[in-house]
């Protein structure tokens, strides 16, 4: 159970400096601008993080989509690290 705290953690800490590299203006949510932005720019990174958490690209994407609910294009920090941690492993996008 502690192993498994600590690699939550871990993953919530990489995801929170994702989320801070993407939100460019630092307003506290990301949009779709910026998360393509980073992704076009930076696809081996972006891609790196998601990868090392078992999350393919396509499906943070999906995910980011999903999340939007409001239709607001943005999503904050915690919607962001949460949904992304429901998605680990063999989760999809479906599942949330």
């Amino acid at each position: 159970v502690q192993a498994s705290l600590e690699e939550r953690e871990k993953y919530s800490k990489q995801l929170e400096t994702l989320f801070q590299d993407v939100d460019v203006d630092h307003s506290g949510h990301i949009s779709l601008d910026e998360i393509q932005h980073v992704m076009k720019s930076d696809p081996r990174g972006t891609a790196a993080v998601f990868s090392a958490m078992d999350i393919a690209v396509e499906t943070a994407w999906e995910l980011f989509q999903l999340l939007d609910k409001d239709g607001s294009r943005s999503v904050n920090l915690e919607e962001f690290v949460e949904g992304c941690l429901r998605l680990r492993g063999t989760a999809s996008a479906s599942d949330i």
